[in-house]
C-alpha cells in the first residue's frame, strides 16, 4: 500500500467515534455482528471504545484541519444524546467541526427529532443507516423537514439502488445529498466498476448530489493505488472536483491500512488533475457541503 504522509490541508468528510462505556452500538459489543462481518472482514480491533484522541493521534501529520463525523450505528431510538455528547467533544478538543447525526426519518415524530439534534451547534445533517428506503413514503415525510432546517442527508445506498436515490433528489432540489463511501460498491472489480459509472452517471446534471470518495478499503481489505485510481477518476469524471470531497472511514478503514495511506493515494490520482482539484476533494467541498 502506499506510505507517508498527506502534507496539505485536509477535512475530513467522513469519521466515526463511539465509546463503549454508554448505551447502544451493539454491533461493536462482545462478538461483533455477522452481517458486519461479512461485509468488512474481522472487525474485532476496532470493537473498542474510539474516542478524539485516538482519531487525532491517527490523523497526526496528514495535514487535518477540520472533520465531519458521521453517526455510528448507535441503534434506535432517539439519539440526541450522542449529538450532545460530539458537541461537548468539539467544545471541548475542536473537532468535530459537523455532527451528522442519527435520525429515523420514517418516524411519526421526526421532525421533533430533528429538532432535538439542533440544538446542538455543529449539527449539519443526517444519516439513516439502513440502505436506500428513498421511496417510502414516511421516509420522505421526514426528509422534507430537512431543507427547511439546512440540513445535509448522507445517504447509505448501493449502486443498485441509485435510481431510487436519483428520484429523490429531483424531487427535493433544495437538500443537499451527500453520497457515502462511493455507494458502497460489492467490489473493486472494473466489470463492477462499469456497472457503477452507470449507475452514477444520471447523477452528472443533478447538483444536489455530491460523492465521498472513501471506505475503498471495505470494498476492497488489500487495496493499492492502481486497484483505486480507476475508481476515483471515475468519481471525478461523474461528479467533478467541486461535487467530490474525501473521507477517512476511519476506523473502520483504519483495519485495512494506516490513516496516511489513503489519503496519499487519492491526493495523488486527484492531483493528475491540478492543485486545485486536489483542494475542492480535501477542503473546499466538504467546507461548502456541511458549512464548517
Amino acid at each position: 500500500m502506499p506510505s507517508g504522509l498527506a502534507s496539505n490541508r485536509l477535512v475530513d468528510a467522513h469519521h466515526h467515534l463511539w465509546d463503549l462505556a454508554r448505551p447502544g452500538y451493539a454491533w461493536l459489543r462482545r462478538d461483533g455482528d455477522p452481517g458486519t462481518t461479512a461485509w468488512i472482514g474481522d472487525y474485532a480491533a476496532i470493537r473498542r471504545s474510539y474516542l478524539i484522541d485516538d482519531y487525532l493521534r491517527d490523523a497526526e501529520g496528514c495535514g487535518l484541519v477540520k472533520s465531519v463525523h458521521v453517526e455510528s450505528g448507535w441503534g434506535s431510538g432517539d439519539s440526541s444524546w450522542e449529538s450532545r455528547w460530539l458537541q461537548e467533544t468539539a467544545d471541548r478538543h475542536g473537532f468535530p467541526h459537523a455532527i451528522v447525526a442519527s435520525v429515523d426519518l420514517s418516524a411519526a415524530n421526526a421532525e421533533a427529532h430533528l429538532d432535538r439534534h439542533l440544538q446542538w451547534p455543529n449539527v449539519r445533517g443526517v444519516r439513516m443507516i439502513r440502505m436506500g428506503g428513498f421511496s417510502d413514503p414516511a421516509f420522505r415525510r421526514g426528509f422534507a423537514g430537512l431543507a427547511e432546517r439546512g440540513l445535509v442527508y448522507d445517504a447509505n445506498l448501493r449502486p443498485e439502488q441509485a435510481l431510487e436515490l436519483l428520484a429523490l433528489a429531483e424531487a427535493f432540489p433544495a437538500t443537499t445529498i451527500a453520497v457515502d463511501n462511493l455507494a458502497n460498491p460489492a467490489t473493486l472489480d472494473i466489470a463492477y466498476l462499469d456497472r457503477w459509472t452507470a449507475a452514477m452517471r444520471p447523477f452528472a446534471g443533478i447538483p444536489n448530489v455530491l460523492m465521498k470518495v472513501s471506505g475503498l478499503g471495505m470494498a476492497d481489505h488489500d487495496w493499492t493505488i492502481e486497484r483505486i485510481r480507476p475508481w476515483v477518476l471515475s468519481a471525478l469524471e461523474v461528479f467533478a472536483p467541486e461535487r467530490c470531497m474525501f473521507g477517512s472511514n476511519w476506523p473502520v478503514d483504519g483495519l485495512y491500512s494506516g490513516f496516511a495511506s489513503p489519503a496519499n493515494a487519492i491526493r495523488s490520482i486527484v492531483g493528475e488533475f491540478s492543485s486545485d482539484a486536489a483542494d475542492q476533494v480535501f477542503r473546499g467541498t466538504a467546507e461548502r457541503c456541511y458549512r464548517i
